[in-house]
Formats: C-alpha cells, sequence, structure tokens
C-alpha cells in the first residue's frame, strides 16, 4: 500500500462552504409566509441577537429567544412556529420532516468561504490551480 498520496491529502485540505441565504421555515401546521404580513404574531425562532428580534418585531412576528441546540425541540413543541436558517441546514439537522414551507426572503445573507493550506494550492499545477480558482468565483 503506498501511503504517500494518502499524507499529501491529509496535509493539503481544500474546504469549500457554501451557506445559502437565510429561509423563514414555518412548523408543520403552519401557513406559507409569502408577505411580511403573514408573520403577524407568529413566534419566531430567533438567537440572542437583539438586531434580529428588532427585524422579526419589526414584520410583525413575536421573537422568540431559543438557543440554536433547543430549536428543534423548541419547534416540535410548538414554543416556535418558525425559524429562519440556511434551506441546507434544514435538512442536513432534522427539520425537514416538522417544517411545511420554506419561503426564500434573505433576511440574513450568509457567507461562501473556501480555504485551503496555500503552500499545497502553490504546489498544484498552474491548470489545477485555475480550475480551483474559477471553480470558487463562479459559485460564489
Amino acid at each position: 500500500m503506498q501511503l504517500a498520496p494518502i499524507v499529501d491529502l491529509i496535509n493539503l485540505p481544500y474546504f469549500y462552504v457554501v451557506i445559502d441565504p437565510r429561509v423563514v421555515a414555518m412548523r408543520k401546521g403552519s401557513k406559507a409566509t409569502i408577505l411580511p404580513k403573514d408573520l403577524d404574531g407568529v413566534k419566531f425562532r430567533v438567537p440572542g441577537s437583539k438586531m434580529l428580534q428588532q427585524y422579526y418585531r419589526m414584520v410583525g412576528a413575536n421573537p422568540t429567544p431559543v438557543a440554536w441546540g433547543e430549536t428543534l425541540s423548541a419547534i416540535k413543541q410548538g414554543l416556535a412556529d418558525a425559524l429562519d436558517p440556511s434551506a441546507g441546514a434544514l435538512y442536513v439537522l432534522g427539520f425537514k420532516d416538522i417544517i411545511s414551507s420554506v419561503t426564500f426572503r434573505r433576511a440574513v445573507p450568509d457567507s461562501q468561504m473556501y480555504s485551503c493550506n496555500l503552500a499545497g494550492f502553490n504546489s498544484l499545477p498552474k491548470d489545477i490551480q485555475q480550475g480551483i480558482e474559477y471553480a470558487s468565483e463562479i459559485t460564489a
């Protein structure tokens, strides 16, 4: 077994994270939100952020601070009726079965990040470097 290629991969990590804009996700049994007025009185899960609490209050929701680790159970129990993670997080973190609708509002833009070991990147052939740079540019 040849270990050198495995070691090279370990020493040259490439990591690309795409976090899409946040969405308004409604708990099953709640109606979809299309307009801001559709959030009137909705118990909306927010983190401790005063700015997000103010934002959801301004659109008529009832901001309900819930720690992220408690959010899934809060939605299941009806302590909150809506939340605003990225769409990917809804699927990956177990919300897909308890959510009835998702509206892309982009109230909170999230980020995209590409990172790698610079020495490893610089050691790649130029055409591979250009391919990585091109892929990063078009996905951003």
